[in-house]
């Protein structure tokens, strides 16, 4: 959790941010080590990182700080996605399918 003493609460939108997740959000997860969530799922985060946000009709903005995280190990991700693939979702149960990509 982030610290906001002394800032007013926000009752309306503060703004919108755009994130790329081929570009930003997999590649920072996948330079991270992955790690167990106590579930028996692989979890990979990425550090955390910037996001400017902007609200319309306004000439300021809010940078936050935010960090991802995504059950789908982002290095099978980028290259599936790279292949036009879409990755295999991930098994509950830890068995059946392998890892193959759908298409």
């Amino acid at each position: 959790p982030l610290p906001l003493s002394g800032l007013a609460a926000c009752t309306l939108p503060c703004g919108e941010a755009f994130v790329d997740v081929r570009r930003r959000i997999l590649p920072a997860c996948a330079g991270q080590p992955p790690r167990c969530d106590g579930g028996g799922r692989w979890i990979w985060e990425s550090a955390a990182m910037l996001v400017p946000l902007v609200h319309e009709g306004t000439c300021g903005r809010i940078d936050a700080v935010v960090a991802f995280a995504t059950d789908v190990d982002p290095t099978a991700a980028l290259d599936a996605l790279a292949w036009g693939w879409a990755p295999a979702p991930p098994l509950e149960d830890g068995g059946g399918r392998g890892s193959e990509a759908v298409e």
